[in-house]
């Protein structure tokens, strides 16, 4: 039964896919739902995700890509969804950052992934090429 777990890293762009309606309806964004609806599954992220998340919402608001029903719902699915956060290593993090020149956030996620030797889930095309 165990051989069947997998652990993965998860980043706000693939959360967001996922959460938003406008933006669930691609084939990469399926994807993601069925490895996030799969319960043997396991999700990791840095501190940082809840941050990147609700600020997506709160600009998706603020634009009207939804209202105020559907964010409270949608605030309800992410509250669901069962990502472990860490702490980073801000020291290694921000050399990261600048030897790939990529924001810091990215690089959080993409040291965690490393670290753990776990799967990133992003949308991020740049950081996939980083993998």
């Amino acid at each position: 039964m165990g051989a069947n777990i997998k652990n993965y890293i998860i980043d706000a762009s693939a959360v967001l896919a996922v959460l938003l309606s406008d933006e669930a309806t691609s084939k990469e964004s399926q994807k993601l739902l069925q490895i996030i609806v799969t319960p043997e599954n396991n999700f990791y992220a840095p501190k940082l995700l809840e941050f990147e998340v609700c600020n997506g919402l709160k600009s998706a608001f603020l634009s009207k890509r939804i209202t105020q029903e559907s964010l409270e719902k949608i605030l309800d699915n992410f509250n669901r969804i069962p990502i472990i956060l860490f702490d980073i290593d801000r020291n290694k993090v921000v050399k990261l950052a600048i030897n790939k020149n990529i924001s810091f956030y990215d690089a959080s996620y993409l040291y965690l992934a490393r670290t753990k030797s776990y799967q990133l889930l992003t949308l991020d095309k740049r950081i996939k090429k980083l993998l």
